[in-house]
């Protein structure tokens, strides 16, 4: 029985902006000191000065039990460029620099930014150091950058903490937060994946629609739906004659895996649910459940030749399911994996007979996850059109 989770939400973005000008005066500052000479601004001088805030945030963040800074090399260099390409940097928006930051580097799931000048190195460092956000846990990163603007100073300082873009391995590697660009609509998103959740189909908040499949192995590790297949092939296919009668020779597939496997649910074997198994794991444990015996059969109907794909939905009688569907020679067929019984070429259900009872959502093969691309009562007739299913690699 298969159990999906829809994991999804939205990437949350915590902004927090300060743009502070010091006037003649202010901070103490002599008037007399617009008249000096500005210090030379070069890496040398941006990256003494960014130590210095940094360790002087670092200390302040000690005291109230906060994790200390550290520098983020990407939006480092980012803002760097930003910086010094602006003709007028003290009138630089901070919802400009926002909106860069988010275009690029997606994973930013919290920011802050400040923006301010002052006539000398020690009144910047002493408008940035007090901060109020410099004190906020959910910041992980500081990065920091100065350039001259006439008579003046302008420092640019993003606070950043950024997650993952997902992968199945870092997702093994204990689960988490991560980031997610949508294939259907292309919006980034936020998802919070469990590593102990067993059957996971991803969606999109924004579209709603579902883009991927994941399912933990008889190891505990996530792999993608396509993953299971791993290229079996049923040991007598070699007996299969592949200019002989197609229906006979899909049969002689089946009645293979119907006779090597028994049906058994995953909470009977494992003690926990949703485990999912290689064509492998099922031909030698010679048991599995829907979407096992599905994966197994499909794999080796793919090996002998022919166009297969593991659909997962809803059998009226079931409940939630899966199954096998095939096209021979342009008619495609419903094949029931978790049959014990003998087979015969009367099982082989055309899938608009099958229609009123299984309403698939989603389908794979070896290469491709199709999700639903028409009305639910044209994709119940067609599992191969491609107006009906969309492919994701």
């Amino acid at each position: 029985m298969l159990r999906p989770i829809v994991m999804l939400g939205a990437v949350g973005i915590l902004v927090a902006s300060a743009v502070g000008f010091s006037t003649p005066g202010s901070l103490g500052v002599n008037p007399l000191a617009l008249l000096k000479q500005l210090p030379e601004v070069d890496s040398e001088f941006n990256q003494n000065f960014r130590d210095d805030f940094i360790g002087n945030t670092n200390q302040m963040r000690v005291g109230f039990a906060v994790d200390p800074l550290k520098s983020d090399a990407e939006i480092q260099d980012y803002i760097t460029t930003f910086l010094e390409e602006n003709a007028t940097p003290e009138n630089i928006e901070l919802n400009e620099v926002f909106d860069s930051l988010q275009e690029n580097f997606p994973g930013a799931q919290y920011l802050a930014a400040n923006l301010v000048s002052a006539v000398s190195r020690d009144e910047l460092l002493a408008q940035l150091t007090s901060w109020d956000e410099l004190a906020h846990p959910e910041f992980h990163e500081a990065s920091t950058s100065i350039v001259k603007a006439g008579r003046r100073l302008v420092a640019l300082s993003v606070l950043s903490r950024r997650i993952p873009r997902f992968s199945v391995e870092l997702a093994n590697r204990g689960g988490g937060r991560f980031f997610n660009s949508c294939p259907h609509c292309n919006s980034v998103h936020a998802l919070d994946l469990d590593k102990k959740s067993k059957t996971l189909i991803l969606s999109c908040p924004d579209c709603e629609l579902p883009y991927d499949v994941l399912a933990a192995d008889c190891n505990g590790e996530m792999r993608r739906a396509n993953d299971f297949l791993t290229g079996f092939q049923v040991p007598g296919v070699g007996l299969i004659d592949k200019n002989g009668n197609k229906k006979e020779n899909v049969l002689k597939i089946w009645k293979q895996v119907a006779d090597r496997c028994t049906y058994e649910h995953d909470q009977s074997d494992f003690n926990e649910s949703e485990v999912w198994k290689t064509s492998d794991d099922t031909w030698l444990q010679k048991q599995g459940d829907c979407e096992d015996s599905s994966i197994l059969l499909v794999d080796s109907l793919i090996s002998a030749g022919f166009d297969a794909r593991v659909a997962i939905g809803w059998n009226g009688n079931i409940g939630q399911h899966a199954w096998v569907v095939v096209n021979i020679e342009g008619e495609q067929f419903v094949i029931e994996s978790t049959i014990q019984e003998n087979p015969t070429l009367a099982d082989l259900v055309p899938v608009k007979d099958a229609s009123p009872f299984y309403r698939p959502e989603q389908l794979f093969d070896r290469q491709y996850l199709y999700f639903q691309n028409d009305a639910p009562d044209k994709v119940a007739v067609d599992y191969f059109a491609d107006s009906a299913w969309k492919g994701i690699k």
